[in-house]
């Protein structure tokens, strides 16, 4: 062989080392990444579910986490348990399978004498490294499965494609569980979608009954319960107001948020009276009681409301009492009932009658 060949050959072995040397270490620090941090979330209590949901979108590939929605397993598919502990990642080894490029060996000490591995794939996406699949984990057939969602009907969707729909009506925002979401509707039928905008983002100033356009998208969650499962759902990724609803009309009129009153021994939170006080301005804003609109189209009228626990018919409810101030004189011009359960409603109270008209949801 000519000398100057034989170098080169040699040169060329050298390089195509060193960048599968170099390839190994950033699959291996991408895996210790992954597991550091995903025992870190699991092993919390309880489990920091949002943390959980973007370290696997950040690690796993779109392909294994649509797999995952279909998998039948009955442990962690990551770390074969039903258990987390923060022992284990000390305990981590990392090695990739022998013959094999992109196919690792991850181990852990799940107990002493006993240890968990699994295999996993890799795939380089964009310059990244991430899991693609894992050593057996059986699948339902989901190349025939279609994406669709009930705010675009049959039409067949795209995971992590980014979506705009507009003409919703405004609800709420619910941050009360593991996930924040919101609370839209259209055509008279409720819709969810999780919060996804980034960490530390200023989130829109909506009313309810405001008009908007969403920016979505159809990406992963965790469904708490008996074993938690991975499911695909809409993802609110911007909101922008398109219409002043009643409301914010009503507030842009009075800016002052209305006064309210209680006895102390109900022990109200801060939380719960803006929620009530919320429900009793979108009653002003939408009712059209002319008795009230006239209080309400008075520049000189002072309104404020009363608040207390009032039982009826066996069920609790909280009495609002609407009243307009005026020379150290309260004269109480509505009465309202909200009902205090999962369908939460705003009453009119009837007093001829002694019956609640429903008005609302609250």
């Amino acid at each position: 062989m000519n000398p100057k060949t034989l170098v080169a050959a040699t040169v060329l072995l050298f390089i195509l080392s060193c960048g599968q040397n170099n390839q190994k270490a950033a699959e291996e620090q991408m895996l210790t990444e992954f597991y550091t941090l995903y025992i870190t979330a699991n092993a919390k209590m309880p489990p920091d579910i949002k943390a959980i949901d973007a370290i696997e979108k950040r690690y796993l590939s779109n392909e294994l986490r649509e797999k995952l929605l279909t998998a039948e397993y009955h442990a962690d598919p990551f770390l074969n348990t039903q258990e987390y502990s923060m022992d284990w990642i000390e305990s981590l080894e990392i090695s990739q399978v022998e013959g094999a490029t992109s196919v690792f060996k991850v181990c852990y000490d799940y107990s002493p004498g006993h240890r968990n591995c699994v295999t996993l794939y890799l795939v380089k996406t964009d310059g990244h490294y991430l899991i693609n699949d894992i050593e057996g984990l059986a699948y339902s057939d989901a190349d025939n499965e279609v994406l669709t969602s009930p705010v675009r009907g049959g039409e067949q969707l795209e995971v992590g494609k980014i979506y705009t729909d507009d003409d919703f009506e405004y609800v709420e925002y619910n941050d009360q569980g593991d996930y924040f979401f919101f609370v839209v509707q259209r055509d008279d039928e409720r819709m969810i979608f999780l919060d996804g905008y980034p960490a530390g983002s200023t989130l829109p100033v909506l009313n309810r009954g405001d008009r908007v356009e969403i920016q979505w998208k159809v990406d992963s969650s965790w469904v708490a319960g008996d074993g938690e499962r991975l499911v695909m759902t809409e993802w609110a990724t911007n909101i922008k107001k398109t219409e002043d609803g009643s409301l914010s009309l009503f507030k842009k009129k009075h800016p002052n948020p209305l006064p309210y009153q209680y006895d102390k021994e109900w022990a109200f939170t801060e939380g719960f009276l803006v929620r009530i006080r919320e429900a009793v301005e979108y009653y002003l804003a939408n009712t059209k009681q002319q008795r009230v609109r006239d209080v309400l189209d008075d520049p000189s009228a002072n309104i404020g409301f009363s608040i207390e626990e009032q039982r009826r018919d066996g069920q609790l409810y909280y009495l609002i009492g609407i009243y307009n101030e005026f020379e150290n004189h309260t004269n109480t011009f509505q009465w309202l009932y909200l009902s205090d359960n999962e369908w939460a409603k705003i009453f009119e109270y009837d007093l001829p009658n002694d019956k609640l008209i429903e008005f609302a949801d609250w």
